[in-house]
């Protein structure tokens, strides 16, 4: 189930979700509860993190992107069949939190010769600059979607935030700038600086 309407919806995530039907309904004959989809998530990140470390960054951006897929799932599960719970939420954003942050270490750890001083503050005030869209996007999300005071990691953005109308505006803007656009962007700079001279 979605939270937002298509157009307020990230591009690339539209795609995603747009997949996550079939796999629900699968996962659902196999008797999954979300925390498993979260589980298959964690396993491909941990995949996406070893291939990355040995060098095989092809297959360490598969997946990674498959791995986002999951993640994508894993909330489209619990919210169709109404499995959401306060556990599978921190389970999903410490497993988010955690590949994430490995994955830049790994990648910034192999590569940083590949850049001067200059090049990586640049290349960190990108990631800010999407980490902080994406947390209005997601604020913007939740208040959409009505449930932001119960995020506790975004309800400061219930502040700014204080409509469904004023949500719909934030994600008209912020809605390019969602989780789909950072993976693609994390991909498109890994395969970019691991085959960089």
């Amino acid at each position: 189930m979605r939270k937002i309407p298509t157009n307020l919806e990230n591009p690339i995530d539209n795609v995603i979700i747009n997949m996550c039907e079939p796999i629900a309904k699968y996962f659902r004959t196999l008797h999954f509860n979300p925390n498993d989809i979260t589980t298959l998530s964690l396993i491909f990140g941990i995949l996406s993190l070893l291939f990355l470390y040995k060098s095989k960054p092809i297959l360490a951006v598969a997946c990674y992107f498959i791995s986002y897929m999951f993640d994508c799932a894993d909330g489209y599960y619990a919210r169709k069949y109404r499995m959401c719970t306060k556990l599978g939420d921190l389970y999903d954003h410490i497993k988010d939190w955690t590949v994430n942050i490995t994955y830049g270490y790994i990648l910034f750890t192999r590569n940083r010769h590949k850049l001067s001083t200059y090049g990586w503050i640049l290349v960190v005030l990108l990631f800010l600059f999407l980490l902080g869209m994406q947390a209005l996007y997601f604020g913007a999300q939740e208040r959409y979607y009505g449930k932001l005071e119960q995020v506790p990691s975004l309800a400061w953005l219930g502040k700014l935030i204080k409509t469904k109308e004023q949500a719909k505006k934030v994600l008209s803007v912020t809605r390019f700038f969602g989780c789909g656009t950072f993976v693609v962007v994390v991909i498109l700079f890994t395969l970019w600086i691991e085959y960089k001279k």
